[in-house]
C-alpha cells in the first residue's frame, strides 16, 4: 500500500509540474521572429523551409551547368524543388487561417538555418571547385537524406485535408529525390 501511495504522489507531482509547464511550452519561440517582424513563429519556420528548398534548387541548377550531359536529371530535380518552395509558402495562408499548428517544442529554426548554411557552402563549392558527378550525387543524396531524417515537415499538424496532402506530398517527393540521387550515385560508383 505504501508503494502505491508513493507512486500516486509521484504521479500527482508529475501532473502538477506538467500543468505548470504547459503555458511555457505553448509560448512561441520569440527568438526566431527577430528578422521577420509581424509574422508568427510558424510562418517564420515555413519561410525558412521554403528558403531551404530554394537553396537546394540553386545547388541542383549549378550541377546542371557543371554536368551538361546530366542536365536533364539536375534540372528535373531543381524544378521540383522550386515547386516544393511554392507548396511550402502556400502553407502560410493556412497558418493565418489557423489551420496549421507547429509543435515548436520538437523543432528549432536553428536546425533549418544550420542545414541551409551547409547547402550554401555546397553551392559555393560547386561554383568554384572541380569535382565528379559521383561527388555531386553523393552530396545531393546526403542533403535529401538529411531533409527526411530531420523530419522538418512532421512538426506541422493540421485537420485540413489540403494541408495534410501538401505535407505528405513534400515528404513523398523528398523520398523520391533520395531514391533518384541514390540510383544516379550508383551509376557512377559501380564496382
Amino acid at each position: 500500500m505504501k508503494s502505491k501511495t508513493t507512486s500516486q504522489k509521484r504521479n500527482q507531482a508529475g501532473s502538477s509540474s506538467r500543468k505548470k509547464k504547459t503555458p511555457a511550452a505553448a509560448t512561441p519561440l520569440q527568438s526566431v521572429q527577430a528578422d521577420l517582424p509581424g509574422q508568427s513563429v510558424v510562418c517564420r519556420i515555413i519561410e525558412l523551409l521554403a528558403q531551404q528548398e530554394d537553396i537546394v534548387r540553386e545547388l541542383y541548377q549549378v550541377y546542371a551547368e557543371k554536368f551538361p550531359d546530366y542536365a536533364y536529371f539536375w534540372n528535373d530535380i531543381a524544378e521540383e524543388e522550386m515547386m516544393h518552395g511554392r507548396w511550402i509558402r502556400a502553407l502560410q495562408a493556412s497558418v493565418r487561417e489557423g489551420d496549421v499548428i507547429c509543435a515548436e517544442t520538437r523543432f528549432q529554426a536553428k536546425a533549418i538555418e544550420t542545414s541551409m548554411g551547409y547547402i550554401r557552402d555546397k553551392v559555393q563549392e560547386a561554383r568554384e571547385e572541380e569535382f565528379t558527378m559521383s561527388h555531386a550525387t553523393s552530396i545531393a543524396y546526403d542533403i535529401e537524406k538529411s531533409l527526411l531524417e530531420n523530419k522538418f515537415f512532421e512538426v506541422f499538424a493540421s485537420d485540413s485535408l489540403a494541408v495534410k496532402n501538401t505535407l505528405q506530398g513534400l515528404a513523398k517527393a523528398t523520398q523520391t529525390h533520395l531514391e533518384w540521387t541514390r540510383e544516379m550515385w550508383a551509376k557512377f560508383n559501380k564496382r
